[in-house]
């Protein structure tokens, strides 16, 4: 299975998880999470497609923001 199929059902698992839940706006990524680790559980060879995409999402996590904003105070403008 590729990647794009594995996370099409995740979703789909996700989806039903939080409707089952009372469709909570708040817990979107609880669902997310509690469906990947069902379905990596089942499916452990897939856990290898999203390994790319996790390391680019913790990078970038630890990444941002990229700059600190611009330094301003009323004396520099």
């Amino acid at each position: 299975m590729i990647a794009c199929e594995a996370e099409q059902k995740i979703r789909e698992l996700a989806y039903e998880k939080w409707e089952r839940s009372g469709k909570p706006e708040s817990e979107c990524e609880k669902f997310w999470l509690e469906a990947e680790h069902e379905y990596l559980a089942q499916h452990p060879n897939d856990a290898e497609c999203f390994k790319d995409s996790r390391d680019i999402e913790e990078a970038s996590k630890e990444s941002f923001p990229a700059s600190d904003p611009p330094f301003w105070n009323s004396s520099t403008a």
